[in-house]
């Protein structure tokens, strides 16, 4: 545990403590916990890279990330849901002052982005950690935390790029990354959580409505909204062009083509699902595609070649 979220720590596969690995930083979807990375972590550690799954904020069933707007409605574009739609500010008033919500927050309001930042310094003191190839990673309100960590002043030229899986700021809640980084968002055709496309009876242009029984009535930022101003961020064109460089299975991928950034938007014909196994295999692909040589630039070095890492709990290496 750290400061109260119990983060855990895969290793890749045969890590031997000297050379410095890539490192990603996977954060579950709303409710869930570090185990919903346990799938992306065991594809990843057979690549050699190594995964931090981390744990949002909140009580046992409501962990959650501050990101996008979750806990911050209304916001430039107005309120980020319809009225009446159902208010979940009382599960987290240990840090939500709830009496200023419009009955639109419904996650945490703590700093996410610095429980990213302590989990990335407690991993560089246990690991030989390549800082030019660490990377942040989620699905469902964890990819809106992708977003959210990659936009932060604080975190400029930390992370080299993300993977969003079905997830997406609130409208005017995208902000662009506060230092050139790659991005590759995924979207489910059948998704009625965070819908792929706009929808025509949402307030404004390029605004996706959630019509899913359960979490239905907030709105999103539509996905071309999202992967074409970070194109436009990194000198990139309006359009992607349809490659599928790096879809996997049942995921076709377009690439803004000519942006300093790769930026690459995919869908899957599904809905709104974390862990399939073409998802991962895609956003895994991106990662090892934007890697190169070992980096000088690591964490801990001299220190990992004397003493295997401290428990975080204690390292996974299944």
């Amino acid at each position: 545990a750290l400061d109260g979220h119990n983060h855990v720590l895969w290793l890749p596969r045969d890590y031997d403590y000297e050379t410095p690995v890539p490192l990603v930083l996977y954060m579950h979807g709303w409710g869930g916990d570090a185990s919903e990375g346990d799938a992306f972590a065991s594809t990843a550690r057979k690549k050699g890279i190594a995964t931090a799954a981390l744990e949002g904020g909140g009580p046992a069933g409501w962990q959650s990330w501050n990101a996008g707007g979750s806990s911050s409605s209304p916001g430039p574009r107005g309120a980020t849901c319809k009225p009446g739609s159902t208010d979940y500010c009382s599960h987290y008033t240990e840090t939500c002052e709830c009496e200023n919500s419009d009955g639109c927050w419904w996650t945490t309001c703590e700093d996410s982005t610095q429980v990213l930042l302590d989990a990335l310094e407690a991993v560089k003191k246990m690991l030989c950690v390549d800082l030019e190839q660490v990377w942040v990673a989620g699905c469902s309100n964890g990819a809106m935390m992708v977003y959210e960590a990659l936009a932060d002043p604080r975190t400029a030229g930390i992370f080299v790029g993300g993977v969003s899986i079905v997830g997406a700021p609130h409208p005017g809640f995208w902000r662009p990354p506060a230092s050139p980084a790659h991005l590759l968002g995924m979207w489910g055709l059948d998704d009625t959580v965070i819908p792929y496309e706009a929808s025509a009876d949402a307030p404004g242009p390029g605004v996706a409505l959630a019509t899913d029984e359960d979490s239905g009535g907030w709105y999103y930022t539509e996905a071309r909204n999202v992967t074409r101003p970070w194109s436009l961020r990194h000198g990139g064109p309006a359009a992607p062009v349809s490659t599928n460089s790096y879809g996997a299975g049942d995921v076709s991928c377009a690439t803004f083509v000519g942006a300093s950034r790769e930026t690459v938007e995919c869908t899957v014909p599904a809905g709104h699902v974390c862990g399939r196994a073409d998802e991962i295999d895609t956003a895994l692909g991106f990662i090892q595609g934007r890697r190169g040589t070992s980096s000088s630039k690591s964490s801990a070095k001299s220190e990992a070649k004397s003493r295997p890492p401290r428990p975080w709990p204690s390292p996974r290496s299944r």
